[in-house]
């Protein structure tokens, strides 16, 4: 994705490693999928090709480690006294 925007919008891979602060090299392995970059880096690859994300929750609710430690205690709890 960021390659082909990259291509689109005419700009560098070596203009942009530069006004991310990234050697080119590295910046290319981003491109490339080798290493995945840190938040920070992403979202000033973001700003420097102006590509804008939508964050938005997943269908499913995320799982509470609480609630979900205690449904294991009831349902050890049901086993042992049916024994």
């Amino acid at each position: 994705l960021i390659r082909e925007v990259r291509m689109k919008r005419g700009v560098s891979s070596k203009d942009v490693a530069m006004l991310v602060g990234l050697a080119a090299p590295n910046y290319s392995r981003i491109e490339s999928g080798l290493t995945s970059p840190t938040y920070k880096t992403l979202m000033r690859i973001f700003d420097v090709l102006d590509i804008h994300m939508n964050i938005q929750p997943a269908d499913h609710a995320p799982i509470n480690v609480e609630e979900r430690a205690e449904e294991e205690r009831n349902a050890a709890w049901e086993i042992e006294q049916s024994d």
